[in-house]
């Protein structure tokens, strides 16, 4: 779907972007493709792909990207009616419950991440906000998740003491950038289908690429979300996010009928 074709994206959005845009995203030097990247959005996998398309192998340590990133060009000699006159420009998207999900799984539950501090969720336990010993506990994690995306609602409204972060920032901080470049907005849920539609005109083998990649950032769970989840959280996960999740559910539905 069209990024200037989302109703609810449109009312938010302004109709020109003031800046120029290419030095935001990142490309490859044979497939002039454009990806605006949004944390929590199968990001890890998005560019490990672009690394496979611009250099032919794998990442050895599919992290890597996010450590480095000179891995993958940027397109910062592109002007932006480039962009908007380009059909191979994407954004991706997902549903803000189950970006949240993993935002917790991933940031807010242990003091580490891979080994190394992690400084988010340091924050998070210390404050009170997050038990990192829930363990199985479906109550407690529960309760986290509460804790949780209230004070990200405090957060995102410039009511707590730290600045908004962008795991947690709403999608839409990205997605009016781009609203304006024409860009192709994809949902993480059906990636693959939908990189192929979007992608095999310029890339005839983007298949058989996405199939070579196995990157993927996949947290431990010490209990399924859809346990943790119950009315109360979606509510309050759903009204944190209420613009992402209009154009989530207006952009589902576009994809459905494809």
């Amino acid at each position: 779907m069209i990024s200037t074709d989302i109703a609810a994206l449109r009312a938010i959005s302004k109709p020109t972007l003031d800046r120029r845009y290419g030095i935001s995203l990142m490309t490859t030097d044979e497939y002039p493709l454009y990806y605006r990247m949004i944390t929590k959005c199968g990001c890890t996998t998005v560019i490990n792909l672009i690394y496979y398309l611009h250099t032919g192998q794998q990442q050895q340590d599919p992290n890597a990207i996010h450590k480095n990133e000179d891995l993958v060009p940027k397109a910062e000699y592109v002007t932006n009616t480039q962009i908007r006159n380009s059909p191979y420009s994407f954004i991706v998207i997902r549903n803000p419950i189950k970006r949240f999900m993993s935002l917790y799984y991933d940031k807010l539950l242990s003091p580490t991440q891979r080994g190394k501090p992690n400084r988010i969720g340091k924050y998070f336990i210390e404050n009170g906000l997050v038990d990192p010993n829930a363990g199985q506990d479906v109550d407690k994690h529960r309760e986290n998740c509460i804790n949780s995306i209230k004070w990200i609602n405090k957060n995102l409204a410039g009511q707590t003491d730290q600045k908004k972060n962008f795991h947690w920032r709403p999608q839409t901080m990205r997605l009016k950038q781009v609203y304006s470049l024409n860009f192709n907005v994809l949902m993480l849920e059906d990636l693959n289908y939908q990189l192929i539609k979007t992608l095999s005109p310029l890339i005839p083998h983007i298949a058989e690429a996405i199939e070579a990649i196995s990157a993927k950032n996949v947290s431990p769970k010490p209990v399924p979300a859809d346990a943790i989840l119950d009315d109360t959280l979606r509510q309050l996960i759903t009204d944190t996010y209420s613009d992402d999740t209009k154009i989530y559910n207006e952009v589902a539905a576009y994809w459905r009928d494809q």
